[in-house]
């Protein structure tokens, strides 16, 4: 027998211990570890990632990495009936998969079938990404989840049985005291899977704030006809994007759907796989005052972030946005030189934003960058100089840089979000459910 010590990749803690028979593979351990089935999990040997069919390191007691991946949804396939009895005649396969946000995923398969007492058997295979047959036909993908049978997701668990089905499970959870309280769902974020079930309790509930995940070229028209429906949504978020959306004019048809929403105030696009280098600004709904998130020059372990871009394209290539908008959150980090002068970067954005009333910021110093290597500090006095207000909303460094930069912004007269203690001097981003609307000029909303 083999111990197999699990470790979290994340943060080192120990998550399991399982005894294995010697000579198992990677897959009969996933089987043991894979008990939450809203994540996907990979483990790793000295960083390195273990295939499925691959057998386990060998030793008395070894030690692996486990890292765990969000999954948009599980889906289960089955073919006969699961046997009471392993002896008992049957023809039984279960066919198991699980997509993970970047399109990829996992694939499983059990067939265990009996015929007579002498002629029986069971097959088990696992794959670490899309089979063949599957991968190379998006057409065959579609078929498998339309035809399962059973659709484990966790978004059409809690969406998928009506506004009143929502309502009530929430009533259930709540202590006894709060009796039969009236319920108002005022924002759902990272909806991943455009399933009818869903759309319909989200239209029924028209939250305030809408959040988009992952959104690929086959889920725009279901998601075009549910925005025509919101028509309560003040801010719509979209968080991440897969793959085939690689130009920002595939916004086109989002913005076009919410055209004639009178109520929508903000649009927040987050983690795309783009730039906003040909995004149609000209489409943007006429009542839409906040846009976001600009990523400048942000790196991620070394890579530019997604839908990062140098200040100089920004400069060139980033749309003129109509006059309407006057609030911009951007995220501003340290890959590569900044090479302009704050004062220009602060004119840069009146230029494109001629609305400009108030930025929201979110800066990143790596930790091998000094805060003198930046211009946020000057940045922030030039655009106050500007008559623009400040907001920063996020500063991810080392704790001694964030003091400083922290201390030196507000002394330059921006709001900085004390993340130590909520009140009166919390800086919310524009797509966070407590920000607060009701502080916007009225001036900029009449524009």
């Amino acid at each position: 027998m083999q111990r197999v010590l699990v470790r979290l990749a994340a943060t080192g803690e120990h998550h399991a211990t399982k005894v294995l028979p010697c000579g198992s593979k990677v897959a009969d351990l996933l089987k043991e570890l894979e008990g939450d089935q809203r994540h996907m999990h990979l483990l790793l040997s000295n960083d390195r990632v273990l295939t499925a069919e691959e057998p386990l390191p060998s030793g008395e007691e070894i030690s692996l990495q486990l890292l765990r991946q969000d999954l948009l949804g599980r889906w289960t396939r089955r073919t006969g009936s699961e046997p009471v009895n392993r002896w008992d005649p049957h023809d039984y396969k279960k066919e198991i998969l699980l997509l993970r946000k970047d399109g990829q995923g996992r694939f499983c398969t059990e067939h265990s079938w009996c015929t007579r007492p002498f002629n029986s058997g069971r097959d088990r295979e696992m794959v670490g990404c899309l089979p063949h047959t599957l991968q190379d036909d998006p057409e065959g993908l579609g078929r498998f989840l339309e035809n399962s049978e059973e659709v484990e997701n966790s978004q059409q668990l809690i969406f998928g049985k009506t506004l009143e089905g929502l309502q009530s499970g929430l009533r259930e959870a709540l202590p006894f005291a709060f009796g039969k309280v009236e319920i108002h769902v005022g924002a759902v974020r990272n909806i991943s899977i455009p399933i009818p079930a869903v759309l319909e309790t989200i239209c029924a509930a028209q939250p305030e704030i809408i959040g988009l995940e992952g959104l690929g070229l086959g889920d725009l028209p279901s998601w075009v006809q549910s925005l025509q429906k919101l028509n309560s949504a003040r801010v719509l978020v979209h968080a991440w994007t897969n793959r085939d959306v690689d130009s920002a004019t595939h916004f086109q048809p989002l913005l076009e759907a919410l055209s004639s929403s009178s109520e929508l105030k903000g649009l927040d696009f987050q983690n795309l796989a783009c730039t906003f280098h040909d995004f149609p600004a000209e489409r943007l709904p006429r009542g839409c005052i906040a846009f976001g998130t600009i990523v400048l020059q942000k790196d991620m372990k070394g890579l530019s972030a997604r839908g990062s871009m140098d200040f100089h394209d920004f400069v060139g290539l980033f749309p003129r946005f109509p006059p309407q908008v006057s609030i911009v959150r951007a995220s501003l980090g340290t890959k590569g030189h900044w090479s302009v002068s704050a004062q220009a970067m602060a004119e840069v954005f009146r230029a494109k934003f001629p609305g400009l009333q108030v930025l929201q910021l979110e800066l990143s110093l790596q930790h091998s960058k000094d805060s003198n290597d930046v211009p946020f500090i000057d940045l922030s006095r030039a655009l106050i100089q500007l008559g623009v207000k400040v907001e920063v909303t996020k500063i991810r460094c080392r704790a001694a840089q964030y003091e400083f930069l922290r201390a030196a912004m507000k002394y330059g007269g921006a709001l900085v979000n004390e993340e130590e203690d909520e009140g009166d001097e919390t800086v919310y981003p524009f797509s966070h459910p407590r920000f607060d609307w009701s502080k916007v000029d009225g001036s900029a909303e009449r524009k």
